[in-house]
């Protein structure tokens, strides 16, 4: 059997041919329009109609749905570094910051080296003296004699000066205002007593143990005294006084 093979005109000849007769018709086109619905798909060549030529409806009626991400691609290769930028301005100084805790000890340090040797120092003071006021006391004693002893009296702590003779008192066992007993004298009197029972003796003089019997003061330091025990078998003791002037 003989194949019929149909004839399809192309969309630019339609085209070509409606405006042919607009053209010839001039104001006649008013009256012939192109029926609706008038151009099927036998009127269309396959692969003419473009995207632009369908409606919006009919360009979403086929829009299929959207199929699965595929997988991510591999990494670029880094790019260049880029130039160094210009430097900021410098920022405002920040507050101070809070004291911290104290810390702790630190360990002892090693013992330093000895220093070296000082000067000598300036000769010190004489040796100081009984105060103004103040009194000094010690005790003596004799053995038997029958021709009269010496005795020393000595101070410990000096006078600032001597005594003169008329301070200078050998009370046995008697008792004066300047001499009012064992263990006190008027200041700037030397008060020597004899120990009880001791009424036998007999004193002949007090002597400066600088100048001798020339002389019966009493020296800063001390003063020497003569007297008698009485009897070869007797002997003589008491205590002394002094009180600086």
């Amino acid at each position: 059997m003989r194949r019929v093979v149909r004839f399809r005109p192309a969309p630019a000849t339609v085209i070509a041919l409606i405006a042919l007769f607009v053209a010839l018709g001039g104001t006649s086109y008013a009256t012939f329009a192109v029926p609706k619905n008038s151009i099927a798909s036998p009127q269309v060549i396959n692969g003419s109609l473009q995207t632009v030529d369908l409606s919006q409806r009919t360009r979403a009626a086929l829009k299929g749905s959207s199929g699965q991400q595929g997988p991510q691609g591999l990494q670029g290769v880094p790019g260049a570094q880029g130039f160094t930028g210009p430097q900021g301005v410098q920022g405002a100084p920040g507050a101070p910051g809070a004291t911290g805790p104290q810390g702790a000890t630190g360990p002892k340090g090693d013992t330093g080296s000895q220093g070296p040797k000082g000067d000598t120092g300036a000769p010190g003071g004489v040796l100081r003296t009984l105060p103004s006021g103040e009194s000094e006391s010690g005790a003596w004693a004799t053995g038997d004699s029958t021709s009269g002893e010496y005795l020393a009296i000595n101070f410990p702590i000096p006078l600032a000066s001597g005594l003169p003779a008329a301070n200078l008192h050998f009370m046995g066992l008697s008792t004066s205002a300047a001499c009012p007993g064992a263990g006190q004298a008027a200041a700037g009197h030397l008060c020597v007593y004899a120990g009880p029972g001791r009424n036998h003796l007999t004193f002949f003089f007090f002597d400066d143990p600088i100048n001798g019997s020339a002389d019966s003061n009493a020296a800063p330091f001390g003063v020497n005294m003569y007297l008698y025990a009485g009897a070869s078998t007797d002997t003589a003791g008491g205590s002394w006084t002094v009180t600086a002037p």
